[in-house]
């Protein structure tokens, strides 16, 4: 839910509240593509959509959790 807000997710409570790294959590290989496209971008404290990776949400969510 939290690349839905404009903050994105914060990683560090990302892992307070579920207990490991977000990039435990991605597909790797999806991760770089989607930032390659410009659908995301991160941080060294959160993961973001971009406003184009916003108008493709679901497809973005999808593709990370696959």
């Amino acid at each position: 839910m939290g690349l839905r807000l404009n903050e994105g997710i914060n990683k560090q409570k990302f892992k307070e509240i579920c207990g490991f790294d977000l990039s435990n959590f991605v597909n790797h290989k999806n991760f770089t593509k989607l930032i390659s496209e410009n659908l995301i971008i991160e941080d060294n404290t959160s993961l973001k959509v971009t406003p184009k990776g916003r108008n493709l949400l679901n497809y973005v969510i999808e593709r990370l959790c696959l």
